[in-house]
């Protein structure tokens, strides 16, 4: 495990093989649409916790009409998907949220935002996109669609 992490920290992209990828995706409009009902979180800690013990301390203490979905995108980094506009205000107009004595820090999402420098933007997020960006490494196989 170590060998293949220590080969995988040593690629490097060049000119020659980085390639950017631009194509149109008809997805992105109703992305853009369903992000006003998406919040990205940040839970400012260095500790250890529990994902699942901080989404039941959110579910009970925002008690939302129409629910949530939480997703970490990396350690301490959520996207936060509300099914209503309303529960969305609801939480933003909350206040100050912690957990394990860590505030969590909400921010609207906002067209191209990245969670990280290495994260793919979450207008960008769609079916469409994929199958551009793998078709451009390779030949497109199939997908599995979650939903």
């Amino acid at each position: 495990m170590d060998n293949l992490e220590e080969k995988l920290n040593a690629l490097t992209i060049t000119e020659e093989v980085e390639v950017v990828i631009d194509c149109e995706d008809d997805d992105e409009v109703v992305v853009n649409v369903l992000l006003h009902l998406f919040l990205v979180g940040k839970l400012l800690t260095n500790n250890l916790f529990s994902v699942e013990a901080m989404k039941n301390t959110f579910k009970i203490v925002w008690r939302l009409g129409k629910g949530k979905v939480v997703r970490e995108i990396k350690h301490g980094i959520f996207v936060f998907q509300f099914f209503s506009i309303v529960d969305k205000a609801k939480v933003l107009e909350d206040g100050p949220l912690y957990f394990a004595c860590a505030p969590l820090l909400l921010k609207e999402v906002e067209e191209g935002i990245q969670p990280s420098a290495e994260d793919v933007p979450l207008n960008k997020r769609t079916k469409s996109m994929s199958i551009s960006m793998v078709s451009s490494m390779g030949t497109f196989v199939e997908i599995n669609d979650l939903d």
